[in-house]
């Protein structure tokens, strides 16, 4: 028979091994939770109409302002139509008319998106996150603190650095290109990459100049 210092010694082992287990699934739990986390933008700013793509039904619908945004989730804005929108991680879009995005990735560490017509301002106002942005033509990474717009037709891309230097990998070459604000921008076709005077639509230019101001306003009454 087990004497009862032996007897104790066990029942203290059985008990330490089952806290250790219970320690154990409680973080692998909670790093299945961290893994599993959602990120969920919104939708800031709506002018006219924008529809969302519901993948499940095969169908448009309407959206409006202050409606969710998540990966997966594709828009287009109508004609005469424009959008903002902001994601948890500090990174921004805006659209201008007949414009078709689509939401493929979003963490902590980066915003990714497919441009697929139209005209976009990307702005990255978060202090770790990449941007990046695909293209039929070729995919643009931005770094914390650029402003770029881009701007899609039907045989090429125009690429337009507004703050900060973006960087243009085209689809053909595979070639890695730097743009720089304030210098010439960058046009891609199917076939290679040019230089451009990357002059944008003035009512684009204002509409966004505008946005700007207003955020700047109410930011800073608080």
């Amino acid at each position: 028979m087990k004497s009862l210092h032996e007897s104790l010694k066990s029942l203290l082992m059985l008990i330490i091994i089952s806290i250790a287990a219970s320690l154990a699934h409680a973080d692998a739990r909670q790093d299945w939770e961290e893994q599993d986390t959602v990120m969920v933008g919104r939708i800031s700013h709506v002018e006219g109409g924008l529809s969302r793509y519901a993948a499940e039904a095969d169908q448009w619908s309407d959206t409006t302002a202050e409606a969710p945004i998540g990966i997966g989730d594709t828009f287009e804005s109508d004609t005469g139509s424009k959008a903002e929108f902001i994601l948890p991680n500090n990174t921004w879009i805006r659209i201008d008319e007949a414009t078709r995005i689509h939401l493929t990735a979003l963490d902590s560490a980066s915003t990714e998106l497919d441009l697929s017509s139209g005209t976009a301002r990307l702005i990255n106002r978060s202090s770790a996150s990449e941007m990046v942005v695909t293209s039929p033509f070729g995919a643009v990474s931005a770094p914390p603190g650029a402003v770029f717009d881009l701007i899609l037709a039907d045989q090429a891309v125009e690429v337009i650095a507004l703050q900060g230097s973006v960087y243009f990998t085209h689809n053909a070459t595979p070639e890695r290109h730097e743009v720089h604000p304030g210098s010439s921008a960058l046009l891609a076709d199917a076939l290679g990459v040019t230089a451009t005077p990357g002059y944008g639509e003035p009512a684009w230019t204002d509409w966004n100049r505008d946005m700007d101001q207003l955020w700047a306003m109410r930011l800073g009454s608080r």
